[in-house]
């Protein structure tokens, strides 16, 4: 029978399921008409992130003395996607301007994707509040591909409270005013 002398090996790819590979070769003792076949390929595994296929060759003699030779080939995404940036630093924010801040957007890409997607940050996580206009705040941007693998990244926002609480009126610093003759002192505001 024939005998194969050099075949292709398995072959993993991340995003592509590549079936060009070249044919296995084969030869004869006995250098008798052989018949080469190659059978196409078949589905042996087909997941949300792993395709698998086998693929076959035959090569069959004169005397219909044959072999056959499989190789499988496999679509396996293992690499997580990637958020730009990939880190960010702590920042503090007063709380007076708070009002107008809003976390950035980042740009999530997966190595098997389509392409880039636009990724806004969840809602906050607030944690060491001293008072109402003082705390901290935890934000999370999350991004996955079909395959479940994911990546994030956090920020952690820092709102404080620096200016003391001013008087909306000026009143004068002290007042003048005899025993029997005096004014009430002015009702006042602080914000």
């Amino acid at each position: 029978p024939p005998k194969w002398t050099n075949v292709p090996s398995d072959v993993v790819n991340e995003c592509t399921l590549d079936l060009s590979s070249s044919d296995p070769e084969f030869s004869d003792p006995c250098l008798s008409d052989v018949n080469f076949t190659y059978h196409g390929y078949e589905l042996v595994e087909q997941t949300s992130c792993i395709t698998k296929v086998k693929q076959t060759w035959t090569a069959q003699d004169s005397c219909h003395e044959g072999i056959t030779f499989h190789q499988y080939v496999t679509k396996h995404d293992t690499t997580p996607p990637t958020l730009s940036p990939s880190s960010l630093d702590p920042i503090e924010v007063s709380c007076d301007s708070f009002s107008d801040w809003s976390p950035q957007v980042l740009t999530g890409e997966d190595n098997c994707g389509e392409g880039p997607e636009d990724v806004y940050a969840g809602e906050p996580i607030k944690y060491s509040q001293k008072c109402e206009d003082d705390f901290h705040l935890l934000y999370t941007w999350s991004y996955s591909d079909d395959c479940g693998l994911s990546t994030k990244v956090t920020q952690v926002v820092h709102v404080y409270d620096s200016a003391a609480p001013e008087f909306d009126v000026q009143v004068d610093a002290e007042l003048d005013a005899h025993c029997h003759n005096y004014t009430e002192a002015p009702e006042v505001t602080a914000t």
